[in-house]
């Protein structure tokens, strides 16, 4: 069996959320802190408030990705424009 990359599995699990609604993937954009600590930083970001069940019952995983803001942006316009 071969395995799909990380953002190959995020798009197929966003594909089928768009089919039968069933939560798989959620995007949090909203940015609460960052702080520095020893070894590198923490960054706190908000989320809806089931997600807290959720995370500590073991059913979601939170994964925190930095992206280039800029390109995410311009990659965004192009897709949407390369759908009409």
């Amino acid at each position: 069996m071969i395995e799909k990359r990380t953002f190959e599995a995020l798009d197929a699990m966003n594909i089928a959320d768009m089919e039968d609604s069933k939560g798989r993937v959620a995007a949090c954009f909203q940015f609460i802190s960052a702080d520095k600590v020893k070894g590198g930083c923490k960054v706190a970001m908000g989320a809806p408030e089931s997600a807290i069940f959720n995370i500590v019952s073991d059913e979601v995983m939170p994964v925190l990705l930095l992206i280039n803001k800029k390109d995410y942006e311009e990659f965004k316009v192009k897709k949407e424009a390369s759908n009409d």
